[in-house]
Protein backbone atom coordinates (compact mmCIF):
# COMPACT_ATOMS: atom_id res chain seq x y z
CA UNK A 1 0.00 0.00 0.00
CA UNK A 2 1.12 3.55 -0.73
CA UNK A 3 1.48 6.38 1.76
CA UNK A 4 -1.58 8.60 1.95
CA UNK A 5 -1.32 12.35 2.56
CA UNK A 6 -3.75 15.04 3.67
CA UNK A 7 -6.61 12.79 4.72
CA UNK A 8 -9.19 15.12 6.31
CA UNK A 9 -10.48 14.58 9.83
CA UNK A 10 -12.20 17.98 10.05
CA UNK A 11 -13.11 20.98 7.92
CA UNK A 12 -10.10 23.22 8.61
CA UNK A 13 -7.14 22.89 6.17
CA UNK A 14 -4.91 22.01 9.13
CA UNK A 15 -7.19 19.17 10.21
CA UNK A 16 -5.56 16.50 8.07
CA UNK A 17 -3.39 13.45 8.66
CA UNK A 18 -0.91 11.30 6.77
CA UNK A 19 -0.80 7.52 6.80
CA UNK A 20 2.31 5.37 6.45
CA UNK A 21 0.82 1.88 6.07
CA UNK A 22 2.41 -1.37 7.07
CA UNK A 23 1.83 -4.49 5.03
CA UNK A 24 -1.71 -5.85 5.44
CA UNK A 25 -2.00 -8.40 8.24
CA UNK A 26 -3.44 -11.88 7.99
CA UNK A 27 -4.48 -13.45 11.26
CA UNK A 28 -4.11 -11.52 14.51
CA UNK A 29 -4.79 -7.78 13.97
CA UNK A 30 -1.97 -5.31 14.62
CA UNK A 31 -2.11 -2.02 16.47
CA UNK A 32 -1.53 1.50 15.18
CA UNK A 33 1.01 4.20 16.05
CA UNK A 34 -0.03 7.87 16.10
CA UNK A 35 2.70 10.54 16.28
CA UNK A 36 1.84 14.08 17.44
CA UNK A 37 4.48 16.63 16.43
CA UNK A 38 5.83 19.51 18.49
CA UNK A 39 6.58 23.12 17.60
CA UNK A 40 5.63 25.24 20.63
CA UNK A 41 1.94 25.06 19.69
CA UNK A 42 2.61 27.51 16.82
CA UNK A 43 4.78 25.75 14.24
CA UNK A 44 5.66 22.34 12.84
CA UNK A 45 4.05 20.10 10.25
CA UNK A 46 3.40 16.40 9.77
CA UNK A 47 5.52 16.34 6.60
CA UNK A 48 8.62 17.03 8.70
CA UNK A 49 8.32 13.56 10.19
CA UNK A 50 8.13 11.35 7.12
CA UNK A 51 11.46 9.65 7.80
CA UNK A 52 10.55 8.92 11.42
CA UNK A 53 7.22 7.44 10.35
CA UNK A 54 8.88 5.21 7.76
CA UNK A 55 11.49 4.08 10.29
CA UNK A 56 8.77 3.19 12.79
CA UNK A 57 6.85 1.18 10.19
CA UNK A 58 10.01 -0.72 9.26
CA UNK A 59 10.97 -1.41 12.88
CA UNK A 60 7.57 -2.29 14.32
CA UNK A 61 5.54 -3.63 11.41
CA UNK A 62 2.73 -1.27 12.44
CA UNK A 63 1.11 1.49 10.42
CA UNK A 64 1.85 5.06 11.51
CA UNK A 65 -0.52 8.03 11.38
CA UNK A 66 0.74 11.61 11.70
CA UNK A 67 -1.91 14.33 12.15
CA UNK A 68 -1.60 18.08 11.82
CA UNK A 69 -3.55 20.41 14.08
CA UNK A 70 -4.43 24.09 14.14
CA UNK A 71 -1.62 26.33 15.37
CA UNK A 72 -1.48 29.40 17.57
CA UNK A 73 -0.27 32.67 16.00
CA UNK A 74 3.37 33.66 16.38
CA UNK A 75 2.25 37.14 17.44
CA UNK A 76 -0.10 37.17 20.42
CA UNK A 77 -3.46 38.43 19.21
CA UNK A 78 -6.33 40.08 21.00
CA UNK A 79 -8.52 37.47 22.69
CA UNK A 80 -11.55 38.84 20.84
CA UNK A 81 -10.17 37.77 17.46
CA UNK A 82 -12.17 34.73 16.40
CA UNK A 83 -9.33 33.05 14.52
CA UNK A 84 -7.05 33.05 17.57
CA UNK A 85 -6.14 29.43 18.34
CA UNK A 86 -5.52 28.69 22.00
CA UNK A 87 -5.51 25.71 24.29
CA UNK A 88 -7.43 23.42 24.34
CA UNK A 89 -8.06 23.84 20.58
CA UNK A 90 -4.84 22.03 19.63
CA UNK A 91 -5.67 19.11 21.92
CA UNK A 92 -9.27 19.04 20.74
CA UNK A 93 -7.99 18.67 17.19
CA UNK A 94 -5.87 15.70 18.24
CA UNK A 95 -8.86 14.18 20.04
CA UNK A 96 -10.92 14.49 16.87
CA UNK A 97 -8.05 13.11 14.78
CA UNK A 98 -7.71 10.04 17.01
CA UNK A 99 -11.43 9.38 16.79
CA UNK A 100 -11.34 9.52 12.99
CA UNK A 101 -8.02 7.76 12.44
CA UNK A 102 -8.77 4.65 14.48
CA UNK A 103 -11.85 3.89 12.38
CA UNK A 104 -10.57 5.13 9.02
CA UNK A 105 -11.15 3.10 5.86
CA UNK A 106 -7.63 4.09 4.79
CA UNK A 107 -6.05 1.78 7.38
CA UNK A 108 -4.63 -1.46 5.95
CA UNK A 109 -6.58 -4.68 6.49
CA UNK A 110 -5.73 -6.23 9.83
CA UNK A 111 -5.19 -2.92 11.63
CA UNK A 112 -6.75 -2.81 15.08
CA UNK A 113 -7.88 0.73 15.91
CA UNK A 114 -8.50 -0.39 19.48
CA UNK A 115 -4.76 -0.85 20.05
CA UNK A 116 -3.18 2.61 19.85
CA UNK A 117 0.37 3.61 20.73
CA UNK A 118 0.64 7.39 20.96
CA UNK A 119 3.89 9.34 20.64
CA UNK A 120 4.05 13.01 21.60
CA UNK A 121 7.11 15.16 20.99
CA UNK A 122 7.69 18.44 22.87
CA UNK A 123 4.32 20.24 23.08
CA UNK A 124 2.79 17.16 21.47
CA UNK A 125 3.61 15.34 24.72
CA UNK A 126 1.66 18.01 26.61
CA UNK A 127 -1.34 17.62 24.30
CA UNK A 128 -1.48 13.85 24.65
CA UNK A 129 -1.10 14.10 28.42
CA UNK A 130 -3.87 16.69 28.64
CA UNK A 131 -6.19 14.28 26.82
CA UNK A 132 -5.37 11.18 28.85
CA UNK A 133 -5.19 12.77 32.31
CA UNK A 134 -7.85 14.64 34.28
CA UNK A 135 -7.29 18.36 34.94
CA UNK A 136 -8.23 19.92 38.26
CA UNK A 137 -11.50 21.90 38.25
CA UNK A 138 -10.79 25.59 37.69
CA UNK A 139 -13.65 28.04 37.26
CA UNK A 140 -13.68 29.89 33.96
CA UNK A 141 -10.85 27.96 32.31
CA UNK A 142 -11.13 25.45 29.47
CA UNK A 143 -8.58 22.81 30.37
CA UNK A 144 -9.23 19.51 28.66
CA UNK A 145 -9.62 18.33 25.10
CA UNK A 146 -12.62 16.05 25.66
CA UNK A 147 -11.31 12.65 24.57
CA UNK A 148 -14.20 10.23 24.11
CA UNK A 149 -14.19 7.26 26.46
CA UNK A 150 -13.98 4.70 23.65
CA UNK A 151 -10.93 6.48 22.25
CA UNK A 152 -9.33 6.64 25.69
CA UNK A 153 -9.86 2.91 26.15
CA UNK A 154 -8.15 2.24 22.80
CA UNK A 155 -4.89 3.83 23.99
CA UNK A 156 -2.62 1.07 25.29
CA UNK A 157 0.72 2.86 25.35
CA UNK A 158 2.21 6.37 25.34
CA UNK A 159 5.72 7.61 24.59
CA UNK A 160 6.37 11.17 25.81
CA UNK A 161 9.54 12.54 24.19
CA UNK A 162 11.37 15.77 25.10
CA UNK A 163 8.08 16.96 26.53
CA UNK A 164 6.77 20.15 28.06
CA UNK A 165 4.68 19.43 31.15
CA UNK A 166 5.13 22.07 33.89
CA UNK A 167 4.57 25.45 32.23
CA UNK A 168 5.55 27.62 35.20
CA UNK A 169 8.76 25.64 35.63
CA UNK A 170 9.47 26.05 31.91
CA UNK A 171 8.98 29.82 31.94
CA UNK A 172 11.02 30.11 35.14
CA UNK A 173 13.93 28.28 33.51
CA UNK A 174 13.56 29.85 30.05
CA UNK A 175 11.98 33.33 30.46
CA UNK A 176 11.99 33.93 26.69
CA UNK A 177 9.54 31.05 26.30
CA UNK A 178 6.78 33.13 27.88
CA UNK A 179 6.10 34.49 24.38
CA UNK A 180 4.90 31.20 22.90
CA UNK A 181 3.23 30.11 26.14
CA UNK A 182 1.16 33.31 26.05
CA UNK A 183 0.33 32.65 22.42
CA UNK A 184 -0.99 29.19 23.23
CA UNK A 185 -2.56 29.74 26.66
CA UNK A 186 -3.12 33.49 27.03
CA UNK A 187 -1.52 35.99 29.39
CA UNK A 188 -1.60 34.71 32.97
CA UNK A 189 0.43 35.21 36.14
CA UNK A 190 0.61 31.43 36.61
CA UNK A 191 0.06 28.57 34.19
CA UNK A 192 -0.28 25.97 36.90
CA UNK A 193 -3.83 24.98 35.82
CA UNK A 194 -2.39 23.92 32.45
CA UNK A 195 0.59 21.99 33.83
CA UNK A 196 -0.17 18.35 33.08
CA UNK A 197 2.14 17.10 35.82
CA UNK A 198 -0.65 18.21 38.15
CA UNK A 199 -3.42 16.28 36.37
CA UNK A 200 -4.88 13.07 37.77
CA UNK A 201 -4.80 9.63 36.15
CA UNK A 202 -8.12 8.32 34.81
CA UNK A 203 -7.30 4.63 35.16
CA UNK A 204 -4.26 2.40 35.56
CA UNK A 205 -4.64 0.91 32.10
CA UNK A 206 -1.99 2.67 29.99
CA UNK A 207 1.73 1.96 29.69
CA UNK A 208 3.79 5.18 29.81
CA UNK A 209 7.39 5.75 28.70
CA UNK A 210 8.88 9.17 29.48
CA UNK A 211 11.92 9.82 27.29
CA UNK A 212 14.39 12.70 27.50
CA UNK A 213 17.82 13.33 26.01
CA UNK A 214 20.74 14.58 28.08
CA UNK A 215 21.71 16.64 25.03
CA UNK A 216 18.43 18.57 24.81
CA UNK A 217 19.16 22.28 25.37
CA UNK A 218 15.68 23.54 24.40
CA UNK A 219 13.69 21.66 27.05
CA UNK A 220 15.59 20.54 30.13
CA UNK A 221 15.51 17.30 32.10
CA UNK A 222 13.54 18.64 35.11
CA UNK A 223 10.45 18.72 32.88
CA UNK A 224 10.66 14.99 32.20
CA UNK A 225 11.62 14.18 35.77
CA UNK A 226 8.61 16.09 37.13
CA UNK A 227 6.26 14.25 34.78
CA UNK A 228 7.75 10.84 35.49
CA UNK A 229 7.51 11.32 39.26
CA UNK A 230 3.95 12.57 38.94
CA UNK A 231 2.83 9.58 36.86
CA UNK A 232 4.52 7.23 39.30
CA UNK A 233 2.65 8.84 42.18
CA UNK A 234 -0.70 8.79 40.38
CA UNK A 235 -0.44 5.15 39.35
CA UNK A 236 0.69 4.13 42.84
CA UNK A 237 -2.66 5.42 44.10
CA UNK A 238 -4.64 3.52 41.46
CA UNK A 239 -2.58 0.33 41.57
CA UNK A 240 0.20 -0.01 44.18
CA UNK A 241 1.69 -2.92 42.24
CA UNK A 242 1.69 -1.17 38.86
CA UNK A 243 4.86 -1.14 36.76
CA UNK A 244 3.30 0.77 33.89
CA UNK A 245 5.49 3.88 34.22
CA UNK A 246 8.99 3.78 32.71
CA UNK A 247 11.62 6.37 31.94
CA UNK A 248 14.73 6.61 29.77
CA UNK A 249 16.91 9.60 30.60
CA UNK A 250 20.41 8.31 29.78
CA UNK A 251 20.33 6.54 26.41
CA UNK A 252 19.64 9.56 24.20
CA UNK A 253 22.20 12.35 23.75
CA UNK A 254 20.93 14.21 20.67
CA UNK A 255 19.39 17.69 20.55
CA UNK A 256 15.67 18.34 21.03
CA UNK A 257 14.50 17.68 17.46
CA UNK A 258 17.39 15.45 16.41
CA UNK A 259 16.33 12.81 18.93
CA UNK A 260 13.59 11.72 16.54
CA UNK A 261 16.15 10.84 13.86
CA UNK A 262 18.12 8.44 16.03
CA UNK A 263 17.84 4.64 15.85
CA UNK A 264 17.83 4.62 19.66
CA UNK A 265 14.53 6.50 19.70
CA UNK A 266 12.96 4.06 17.26
CA UNK A 267 14.19 1.20 19.46
CA UNK A 268 12.57 2.78 22.52
CA UNK A 269 9.26 3.06 20.70
CA UNK A 270 9.57 -0.55 19.57
CA UNK A 271 10.01 -1.60 23.20
CA UNK A 272 6.43 -0.43 23.84
CA UNK A 273 4.89 -2.78 21.26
Amino acid sequence: MQNQQDIPYGTDPKQTWDLYPASPRVGKPAGLIVFVHGGAWRSGDKLEHQELAKALVAATGLSVAVPNYRLSPRVVQDVSIQENVRHPTHAQDIALALSEIRRSDYLPPGTNGDQLLLIGHSCGAHMISSLLLVPPPVDGLALEGHLAQEVYESVKGVVLAEGIYDLDLLVGTFPDYRDFIQGAFGTMSSYSPFSVNKYSARAASIQWLVVHSSGDTLVDMPQADAMFRHLQSEYAILDPHSSRIRKEFTLLVAEHDDVLSTPEFVTLVHSMI
